[in-house]
């Protein structure tokens, strides 16, 4: 999976640390159209989380459409 942050322009750029990216349920997930799961990523920007317009997944090797994360785990795939 690949990871995109969109932002404004900036000299420092955000980033994401990839130790703290992680999927629940942690277990093997079926690819069967009806098990959801929250993709968790810890996104950081050296001006200020204000500077972050949006977090953007690209779920094309699983065969989904792109998906922009929230803030809060409230809505899953």
């Amino acid at each position: 999976m690949t990871f995109t942050a969109k932002t404004s322009v900036s000299q420092n750029k955000p980033f994401i640390d990839e130790d703290k990216v992680y999927v629940t349920p942690r277990e093997s997930i079926p690819n069967d159209d009806k098990t959801t799961f929250v993709i968790h990523a810890y996104v950081e920007d050296p001006d200020g989380l204000d500077d972050i317009a949006s977090v953007t997944l690209d779920l094309e090797e699983i065969n989904l459409p792109p998906a922009t994360m929230t803030t809060e785990a409230t809505s899953g795939l």
